[in-house]
Order: C-alpha cells, then sequence, then structure tokens
C-alpha cells in the first residue's frame, strides 16, 4: 500500500493527487502503521506473574483490560505503565516481573484492540482509557492513590502519558513521570523513518504531539533514551526533555543501546532510584 501512495504521488498532478487521496482508506492505513497490536489475550498467571490480576474496565462499547501485580509492601511505589505499539501486554511480561521484584506495584493498560480489549485504537479513546485508569488507581491497588503513581511510558506509551498529563488538574497530578524513548510527534516520526510523502503525512489524523505538549512536564521526569535507537531518533527524547519546564529532571543517555535495549544491568538502577525517590507513599 505504501509503494501505491509513493506512486501516486510521483505521477499524479497535485489536485488530482488529492482526489485520488480520498478515494483510500486512510484512517485504516493509519491505523495498521500506528497500532500494529496483538488482541490475542493471555492470562498472566499463566505465563509465570505472581500476585497478577486481570480487571475489565466498561468503556461504554467495548471492554479494557488491565493489569495489576502487586507487590508485597501494601506502601510500595505503584507505577502505572503504558507500553508501546506493537504486541501486547504478554509481550511485557519480563519488565513487569522485573518491576515487581525490584518491589512495585505494576498497573498495566491495554489498548482497544489488544490483549483481549475490545474497541479500537486512537488518539483519543487511548487517552480517555488512560484516564479512566488513572482515576481509578486506589480501586486497583489499595491504599494508593492516583497521585501517588509514577507514570511510565514506553515509546507510543510516552505519548499515552504526556497526553493523560494534559486531562489533569494540578492537584490531581501523579507524582513523577518516566518517558522510554519518547517522540516529538507523529507526522515528525513519519518523516524521520518513512518516505511517505509530506502531503500524505499531513493527513495523519492521530498526531500525538508530544513536543507541543511538553509544557504539562511539570512534575519530576527521568528520559530514557538509547544512543543508537533505530526506531526513535534520540534527538526527539532530547527535544521533550529540553522543553519540559520542570527543574527536577534527567536525561539518560544508554551508550549503544537500541530502541528495545535500554533495560540493561548497568542503567536500571538509576530506573529504580527514581522510583523509589518520588513513588514512596
Amino acid at each position: 500500500m505504501r509503494l501505491i501512495l509513493l506512486i501516486l504521488t510521483l505521477i499524479a498532478p497535485l489536485p488530482l493527487q488529492a482526489g485520488l487521496l480520498d478515494l483510500l482508506p486512510l484512517k485504516r492505513i493509519e491505523r495498521k502503521m500506528l497500532y500494529p497490536l496483538s488482541a490475542s489475550e493471555v492470562d498472566p498467571s499463566a505465563i509465570g506473574l505472581q500476585r497478577a490480576e486481570v480487571h475489565r474496565f466498561d468503556q461504554g462499547s467495548y471492554e479494557l483490560v488491565v493489569w495489576t501485580l502487586k507487590a508485597q509492601r501494601a506502601s510500595a511505589p505503584t507505577v502505572l505503565y503504558f507500553h508501546g505499539n506493537a504486541g501486547n501486554l504478554a509481550t511485557r511480561a519480563q519488565r513487569f516481573a522485573t518491576m515487581q521484584g525490584q518491589g512495585f506495584n505494576v498497573i498495566a493498560m491495554s489498548y482497544p484492540g489488544s490483549s483481549g480489549s475490545g474497541g479500537l485504537p486512537s488518539e483519543e479513546t487511548i487517552t480517555n482509557d488512560a484516564l479512566a485508569v488513572y482515576k481509578s488507581v486506589g480501586q486497583l491497588i489499595d491504599g494508593r492513590t492516583s497521585q501517588d503513581v509514577i507514570l511510565m511510558g514506553e515509546s507510543l506509551g510516552c505519548a499515552v502519558a504526556i497526553a493523560l498529563l494534559t486531562q489533569l488538574d494540578p492537584d490531581e497530578r501523579p507524582s513523577g513521570i518516566i518517558l522510554e524513548a519518547p517522540f516529538t510527534s507523529t507526522p515528525d516520526m513519519a518523516r524521520a523513518v518513512t518516505d511517505v510523502p509530506d502531503n500524505l503525512v499531513e493527513r495523519i489524523q492521530d498526531r500525538w504531539e508530544n513536543l507541543a505538549r511538553a509544557g504539562a512536564l511539570t512534575i519530576p521526569l527521568l528520559v530514557i533514551h538509547g544512543s543508537v535507537d533505530e526506531v526513535t531518533p534520540p534527538r526527539m527524547g532530547r527535544a521533550i526533555f529540553n522543553a519540559a519546564p520542570v527543574k527536577d529532571k534527567d536525561f539518560l543517555l544508554v551508550p549503544n543501546a537500541t530502541h528495545s535495549g535500554t533495560w540493561r544491568s548497568d542503567t536500571m538502577p538509576r530506573l529504580w532510584r527514581f522510583i523509589r525517590a518520588y513513588g514512596a507513599n
């Protein structure tokens, strides 16, 4: 399909290009490119996760699946985790187990069309889902409030976490936020990593304007980015970090790490220290 779009833009006059593009199912194409999610539902206990529960949020026209992994201590820090744009919750099981092993509670939200959740993913829908889960933290982890949690986003999940912050009043905000491989916007990513022409890029509907929303980053912030990230250019993570108005912030550039290679024994202590410092009850 992308080859067809490129041919159209190369051989057709501009007015005709616009008409031809209008005939294409652009939203469906966009959804497949932005959200290559796995619909497969996996029971967390079946893949070895301990003290794990599955919750189903009634979002009106669909149910949203959320996992919780509880720490042994009731006062443990709590991480609300938003995963990247591929796979499902089960593909992050090792990450969740590692955080739980560090003594943290984990709340992990799926996306519409992923991990057994119904519905179709979109920027508006995912943001609304995140807000619903955030406001239900006390029901998911006893003794915790939304303001106690650390938000953690992975790639697309960074955009979800930032969008969630824009929906919150100052007195509703969490205690900190971690962004792993954040991107500045969907159009910027399209221009950086694909050869899709600009007139098509401008038609992207789910824009996830993270850099424009960076003013919402007024809470303690940790940005993690691999120095050789092959998906999200490190300059994007640095741009969001620089634009964040909060003074209490840290940028961790992981040497020789790829997009999915930042969780290493020499870098994870920084992550754990951040969660313990700002996620304590």
